[in-house]
């Protein structure tokens, strides 16, 4: 059997820039975002798989900004672009014939700046360009605008010829003057095939620049001001060839929006438009009074706005300027219409920096139902809100009447959670296109998870209404989540084997528990019935501690579902399960509900003021401690568990699923290292860092009193990176930053261990992990094996069972990088030992051994997968760690192995390994 590895889940979070999400044109709701340095791919119309499905490797560093390409409705692929924190970009291109995750990078351009990419914006079907003509082999011509903090613009042509070949070449390169490009947004002139380019610095001006088609170049135009602070955020609402005018929406730190008007110009004009030449009068008495009174008016009405538009941070005052610009339009033809540029109207309604803007994007054409035009902001402060203008016809497809009407907010989503700095990037979902469908806002935050709100299912009586009159009751409804900060570490627990869930701690100060979901199939197979047809996928569940240092090591209790977790400081901390979780588990279908022991749990957790500890909470929260009641910090917070049927909300997670400490362990004189459980749960031990031998120790915890046993486990000179005991608990190995490993043996009073051997540089770099093998033949015979970052992993064995001090290395796997983390399967698969290998830079390798001989322990051993990026990590695998095996495990599941790890990446990953 040839082995093979799937993913089963991916856990991570979108970056925290405003352009790094965008969702696919073609209505079928695949989201796309920057995940550290991947890109995450996530099918939020997938009713079955409601999460992450591929990450795209391909970037070093973190990514910024990422744009979908626009294509023709009949031609069935999909393209985008992305950018990363070091000026690389990657154009990608998925053509219509091939499979959901057969992304290809079309080009790498690894000077594409030489700073930070910031904004991305495209334009598809550009057919002014120049060399372009209806006997052309181009099939389509499109813009790919990239932005830098380099202080460039950079502007490309991506054209796909009729034998589908991509071209993506460099057409222009536009300077910023020293200021830094943050925002961008481009569209056509209304009626026209010319591209108008929007551009944002760090000037706090809107830059209006045109494409000449002779030359293939934008020059500038104007600059619109008013704004206070730096614009983040630009778009352009959607248009069509029967769109009479075009609204450029512009959002700033100063908290407002600016909804801007480009309309062709008419010769019956308003007189209070400013044209670069002098104004014409029809030379009347009447009609200078009429033009003095109407200039009257225009000046007292921007007094008046003027007046509460406050002050930038350089003390400057933001103004409200209606009167109108001009600009000439060349086409390719040679024509040239004239068309005028002024504020519409001013939005107010956020408290602080504006982060996103989309307009809402146009139905299909044909569709049955309307789609009023509407404008979606997020913000730093924790709210998206829905706008849109009063008068009802105006529509996505039509903007005309908008300059007309008065903007108000339609609805307001938001957040409340513990921390959070707001919301990044906000956009348009769901299946609004079909007559059944619903509309979704999706919106990625601070804590890392995506944020959905859902309209209401719409009754037979309401189908034909416009959507803007559904203004309310939107759901908040489940969504991917993931840590934002590198994961240190990843283990299972729950249940008397401790297989139930997994856990996850990480930099971000949250641990995380994840477990399978299963439910009937939305979507059954061929031949199933919808009644009996199953799913099972994963989801974040709880959040059982929220911290104020970063999280680096756990460990599980098994037989109990409690956890051992260290952080960034001296202290070790023990959770206890609330009885929520417990009832979630078995409404989850993740265990069984005879296995549910709910009586003595308490039902939730509670925070004091500036506190680090979880308090125990035995009954509901009184109503007046509701956080909600009180305004900044200094209040008690509530979390109060929840039995749950499906996975939890993102703010449901921020603020239902914490779980009370049992208790504080102390002793360590510096921030914690390692932590590990003994298979039966009766000892902890711990490590912390350490640059000297008396604090290069390893301290041990009874669970039964958590008092600390007086002797501990030294013999290192520096910093222990992992401890491991045996799973017999006869043993404890630790390793360390000074290459060596030493091995302790329990004594008679089953408390305390001895020293019993040491090897001490049987590495030439630091060993960052070691694993015990199962028992084999009996309690005295097993393997334990050394990973290092010497880029080898070393497997050990005793030449005499009955010796215990004698370990002699058997076999040297060798590797292209660093070895970080390393695992032993619990059991026997197929009559093989199984280890899994994790490198530095994310690959997971895994071996077999030679079919076990009665008391010959394998010294041979056969390397049968690996995984690359494209399948793990993008970056060092910091834990790996395999379900442990049950013996009533199904024939299914005895003949998948799962493998759960964590990495710096910031995903937490579960495979489904067949060997």
């Amino acid at each position: 059997m040839e082995a093979s590895g799937s993913t089963a889940y991916i856990s991570t979070s979108a970056n925290k820039y405003s352009h790094c999400s965008d969702i696919s044109p073609d209505n079928k709701g695949l989201v796309i975002f920057g995940a550290a340095n991947g890109v995450a791919l996530w099918n939020s119309l997938d009713k079955d798989q409601k999460l992450v499905h591929q990450v795209l490797p391909g970037h070093l560093k973190e990514i910024t900004s990422v744009q979908f390409v626009p294509t023709r409705s009949d031609s069935g692929e999909l393209r985008f672009v992305s950018g990363d924190r070091d000026g690389k970009l990657i154009f990608w291109r998925r053509r219509s014939e091939a499979g959901e995750r057969e992304w290809t990078s079309v080009q790498d351009i690894e000077s594409g700046h030489s700073a930070s990419v910031t904004s991305i914006c495209s334009l598809a079907d550009v057919s002014c360009l120049a060399g372009d003509s209806s006997s052309s082999s181009k099939k389509q011509s499109d813009l790919i605008l990239t932005a830098g903090s380099d202080c460039i613009v950079r502007v490309w042509r991506w054209d796909v010829d009729e034998a589908g070949e991509d071209k993506p070449e460099l057409l222009q390169t536009i300077s910023t003057n020293k200021k830094i490009p943050l925002a961008s947004a481009i569209s056509f002139f209304p009626g026209t095939n010319v591209p108008v380019l929007a551009l944002s610095s760090t000037d706090r001006k809107v830059q209006i620049f045109t494409f000449q088609p002779d030359t293939n170049q934008f020059t500038f135009s104007l600059s619109l001001e008013g704004h206070i602070d730096w614009v983040r955020c630009l778009a352009f609402a959607p248009t069509t060839s029967n769109s009479s005018d075009l609204l450029l929406a512009s959002g700033s730190q100063d908290a407002y929006i600016r909804l801007w008007s480009l309309s062709p110009l008419v010769e019956s004009r308003n007189e209070t438009e400013v044209a670069p030449t002098e104004k014409e009068t029809d030379g009347s008495d009447e009609a200078d009074q009429d033009q003095e009174l109407d200039q009257k008016l225009m000046d007292q009405f921007e007094g008046l706005a003027n007046q509460g538009d406050g002050e930038g941070p350089d003390g400057e005052v933001g103004t409200v300027n209606m009167r109108a610009f001009h600009l000439d339009v060349k086409e390719k033809s040679g024509s040239v219409k004239k068309f005028s540029l002024s504020l519409s109207a001013l939005l107010q309604g956020h408290d602080t920096w504006v982060t996103s803007l989309h307009f809402s994007p146009p139905l299909p054409s044909g569709s049955a139902r309307k789609q009023p035009l509407q404008l979606l902001s997020a913000s730093a402060d924790n709210s998206l809100i829905l706008w849109s203008p009063t008068n009802a016809n105006a529509t996505s497809n039509s903007t005309a009447a908008s300059t007309t009407g008065i903007w108000f907010a339609l609805s307001r989503f938001g957040q409340v959670s513990v921390k959070g700095l707001g919301f990044f990037g906000a956009l348009w979902g769901g299946n609004w296109t079909e007559p059944d469908g619903r509309r979704q806002v999706l919106a990625s935050g601070w804590a890392g998870g995506w944020n959905i709100w859902q309209e209401p299912l719409l009754k037979e009586d309401q189908k034909n209404l416009d959507l803007g009159l559904l203004a309310d009751a939107w759901e908040d409804v489940e969504g991917p989540t993931g840590h934002f900060d590198g994961v240190k570490a990843v283990g299972w627990g729950g249940g008397k084997e401790g297989r139930e869930w997994i856990l996850s701690v990480s930099s971000d100060e949250t641990s995380r528990i994840h477990c399978p979901w299963t439910r009937p199939s939305a979507s059954p197979e061929e031949g199933e019935s919808s009644s009996t047809a199953k799913i099972t996928t994963w989801a974040e569940i709880a959040r059982p501690q929220v911290h104020g240092y970063p999280l680096t090591s756990l460990a599980t209790l098994p037989g109990t579902h409690g956890f051992v977790s260290g952080a960034d400081e001296k202290v070790v901390r023990i959770f206890g399960e609330t009885r929520g979780f417990v009832e979630s588990l078995v409404g989850l279908g993740a265990a069984k509900l005879e296995d549910a022991q709910t009586s003595e749990a308490p039902v939730g957790a509670s925070v004091p003021p500036l506190g680090l500890s979880n308090k125990m909470v035995t009954t509901d929260a009184p109503e007046e401690e509701d956080a909600s009641a009180d305004v900044g910090f200094n209040y008690t917070r509530f979390s109060i568990s929840e039995a749950l049927t499906k996975p939890p909300t993102e703010n449901a997670l921020s603020t239902s699923t914490l779980w009370p400490e049992v208790e504080k362990l102390y002793g360590h004189g510096y921030e914690l290292m390692a932590v590990a459980a003994s298979y039966h749960s009766s000892l902890i031990a711990t490590s912390c860092k350490a640059s000297t031998p008396q604090h290069a120790v390893v301290r041990l915890y009874s669970t039964k009193d958590w008092k600390s046993i007086p002797v501990t486990l030294g013999g290192h000179s520096l910093t222990v990176t992992r401890i491991a005991f045996s799973r017999d608990d006869r043993f404890v190995i630790t390793v360390g930053r000074d290459r060596s490993w030493r091995l302790f043996e329990v004594d008679q009073d089953g408390q305390s261990y001895h020293p019993l051997t040491f090897s001490p540089k049987p590495h030439a770099r630091i060993i960052w992990d070691v694993a015990f093998s199962p028992l084999l033949f009996g309690t005295n015979d097993m393997l334990f094996a050394t990973g290092s970052r010497d880029k080898t992993v070393k497997i050990w064995k005793r030449p005499s069972a009955e010796d215990s001090k004698v370990w002699e290395s058997v076999k040297v796997l060798k590797f292209e990088d660093g070895v970080t983390s390393i695992d032993f399967y619990g059991g026997l698969h197929n009559g093989c030992l199984v280890l899994a290998v994790g490198l530095e830079t994310g690959p997971i390798h895994i071996f077999t051994s030679a079919p076990l001989v009665e008391n010959v322990l394998p010294t041979e051993w056969t390397s049968r997968l690996v995984m690359e990026q494209s399948v793990a990590h993008l970056d060092s695998v910091t834990r790996l760690a395999f379900r442990p095996p049950t013996s009533d495990s199904s024939a299914d599941e005895s003949s998948v192995l799962k493998l759960a790890s964590s990495s710096e990446d910031r995903s937490v990953r579960v495979f489904d390994i067949r060997i």
